[in-house]
């Protein structure tokens, strides 16, 4: 079978149908076809394309644009719901043509003939929710825009969305009277606000919120495609792929809990540094926590061959891990070990685990070229109390509201000061500063907390050299800051 190219990303995703369309049509078939035409051609595809959209699917009454920007897809939903006000007046109720908006937040699926998974659910039903002339939008949308658009977001509530398993918190959009502009108040007058800063503030919030939501609100299991085959599994990447489900926790209190979650982040994070795997995201992994799970359907919902299972079980002073690497097709078992050793020594396990993952995926495959293992291993905390703070404020920062993130701070400052040498602390806290600079939540203004997250950074980076993801964040800082000294590649 022709395997087909998929391509995974992140996108704010505007969903759009017709109120009525049935009706409509059955009234004045041809009058509809013509009126939708007038207005795609006046009016939608030029906001579109002002607002730097790209149409990914068009149905008879409806679209799917994306958007690297939320603050894009809210503007360009807000301009084509005035506009269609404006083009609508003076014609009959009966005949007017509304539309009705929902815009989501998510990782999304491109394939040769289709864009699905559960960003895209989200958007198509949040727009069912939204009224005729109206836009919806999820939290994680609303969040980011709230202090930078002038526009009132009504709370509605969580809503239980078809097909979709977790509840959604959701907010309708009202635009009345109000320009889509910043308020002044969050544009401050500094040197790093000109336009080539505007532009790279654009690029890095698109990325920063990339980097988040690969950390953040996990995406509800069941992928259902838009107007696609729901059972119909995902092409295997050509590279050799494996999903690693959250390690369990057996019969440990909530410390042992992060404990856990810590080593599955840490676990696809170090297996994602191997060019020669095809490693799928946090976010999406941690959708399987705590449910039932059938290896082989984990395997076709992700397209992968492998997938991992762990768990792990602390006493005073001590550790014990398991973990088993199954290929999901045949459900056979290609390599399973136990670890019991010294708590002290979990994050030297840890890379035991990760480095043996990868040589078996090696072996198996015959295709993972062979990696200098100092190069994957990353400088593990001294102290483990100092892990845990770094834990919970991370969780706390990746929930990505304002007063989470604030709460992160001083977890992430505990954990430097049990451990001055602890990279990624320092990691934690750049993110930190960057987040405030992004969506204008720090008392500072924005140049000022992108000066303190490239500190922090830079100081995560001469700790650990070898690990990337600090190197990664630093880039968008000093794209943000305009500010790249001679010498540094980014």
């Amino acid at each position: 079978m022709e395997q087909r190219a998929v391509e995974r990303r992140l996108a704010a995703i505007l969903a759009a149908d017709v109120a009525g369309y049935s009706r409509l049509m059955e009234v004045d078939e041809e009058g509809t076809l013509a009126q939708l035409k007038a207005h795609r051609r006046a009016l939608i595809d030029p906001k579109i394309k002002e607002h730097r959209g790209k149409i990914i699917k068009l149905t008879g009454d409806g679209a799917l644009v994306e958007f690297a920007s939320v603050v894009d897809a809210v503007r360009c939903a807000v301009e084509v719901q005035r506009g269609m006000a404006e083009r609508n007046a003076g014609v009959p109720q009966a005949k007017r043509i509304e539309f009705r908006i929902g815009i989501n937040l998510g990782d999304i699926i491109h394939d040769a003939k289709d864009v699905f998974d559960d960003g895209v659910n989200i958007a198509a039903r949040l727009e069912g929710l939204a009224e005729p002339g109206g836009i919806c939008v999820s939290q994680i949308v609303r969040d980011p825009v709230r202090e930078r658009l002038g526009f009132t977001f009504e709370d509605i509530g969580e809503q239980n969305l078809k097909n979709i398993a977790a509840p959604i918190h959701a907010y309708r959009v009202r635009f009345e009277g109000r320009d889509p502009a910043e308020p002044p108040s969050v544009r401050p007058a500094r040197k790093w606000y000109r336009p080539v800063a505007w532009i790279a503030g654009s690029a890095a919030l698109a990325a920063m919120a990339l980097f988040l939501w690969f950390h953040n609100q996990p995406p509800p299991v069941p992928k259902q495609p838009v107007a696609a085959a729901a059972s119909a599994p995902l092409p295997l990447p050509e590279k050799p792929s494996i999903a690693v489900l959250p390690f369990i926790s057996i019969g440990g209190d909530a410390k042992q809990e992060r404990l856990a979650d810590g080593i599955t982040e840490d676990v696809i994070t170090d297996l994602s540094r191997y060019h020669g795997l095809f490693v799928i995201a946090n976010n999406t992994m941690f959708t399987y926590k705590s449910k039932p799970i059938n290896v082989q359907q984990v395997g076709r919902e992700l397209g992968v061959r492998f997938v991992l299972e762990g768990s792990i079980q602390t006493s005073s002073d001590r550790v014990r891990v398991t973990a088993q690497l199954i290929d999901a097709a045949s459900n056979a078992h290609v390599w399973s070990d136990r670890y019991e050793r010294p708590l002290e020594d979990i994050f030297d396990l840890q890379n035991e685990v990760t480095q043996k993952i990868a040589a078996a995926l090696g072996g198996v495959t015959g295709t993972l070229a062979a990696v200098d293992a100092a190069s994957i291993r990353r400088k593990p905390p001294a102290n483990r109390d100092a892990y845990d703070y770094y834990i919970l404020g991370q969780e706390l920062h990746y929930r990505l509201t304002k007063e989470d993130v604030e709460k992160a701070k001083p977890l992430l400052e505990k954990a430097i000061a049990l451990d001055p040498q602890f990279a990624r602390a320092y990691f934690a806290l750049g993110g930190f500063y960057t987040t405030q600079g992004f969506f204008g939540w720090g008392d500072e203004n924005p140049a000022a907390l992108f000066e303190k997250a490239k500190v922090a950074l830079l100081k995560a980076v001469t700790l650990d050299p070898n690990d990337a993801v600090p190197h990664s964040m630093l880039g968008m800082v000093y794209f943000a800051l305009n500010d790249v000294p001679r010498g540094v590649r980014i």
